[in-house]
């Protein structure tokens, strides 16, 4: 009889279980990038809560090339797109701002569910899908297109069994207060209504 696992570390193997999954999954998305678009790094200049909900100013602009829609990135992670191009330094919309509609796909055990994250702010999302379409905790979250552009992971469901439909709730796996740099992708145009 081997040594007897504690409720407190059987939670810990399981959360261990669920990263080791969770990260062979933004593995495999990262490695789907098969071309990469130019890239220009811009330092974060102000982020929320100096800023307008959910907006970043970044310290590259006209000068270095960047144009108004150009999706800005933290590695494979989707943020937002730049709104406003200056000078010496642009705005970008966080795809979270309050009401903003981003397409999104739902990798649920490799099939794709289409849906429309509507942004909550504070990089947090709301989906609303049918109660029939299956979708777990932990499903991976991408931007539709060419190359799978990792946008988030399921957080919570909210729905019962009485109701038509269920909300699925998550948010950016990068703390938007803690950002130093990030990558303006030229010409990819991050899909947002």
């Amino acid at each position: 009889i081997g040594p007897r696992v504690g409720a407190g570390q059987e939670i810990l193997l399981l959360d261990r279980t669920a990263l080791l999954e969770e990260n062979a999954a933004l593995k495999a998305l990262d490695s789907l990038s098969s071309r990469e678009a130019p890239r220009i790094r811009a330092a974060v200049l102000l982020s929320p809560p100096k800023t307008v909900y959910d907006t970043l100013v970044l310290d590259a602009g006209r000068l270095e090339g960047v144009a108004a829609e150009d999706e800005v990135r933290v590695g494979a992670v989707s943020l937002g797109t730049i709104r406003s191009v200056f000078g010496e330094t642009a705005l970008a919309e966080l795809h979270s701002a309050p009401g903003r509609k981003t397409p999104i796909r739902i990798l649920h055990r490799g099939a794709p569910v289409p849906a429309d994250a509507v942004g909550e702010g504070a990089g947090t999302f709301r989906v609303t899908l049918p109660r029939t379409v299956e979708v777990e905790i932990g499903d991976p979250i991408v931007l539709p297109g060419r190359d799978a552009v990792l946008f988030g992971t399921v957080g919570a469901l909210r729905g019962g069994d009485t109701n038509s439909f269920r909300t699925i709730y998550f948010k950016h796996p990068v703390s938007l207060w803690s950002l130093f740099f990030v990558d303006i992708v030229r010409g990819s145009a991050a899909g947002a209504e």
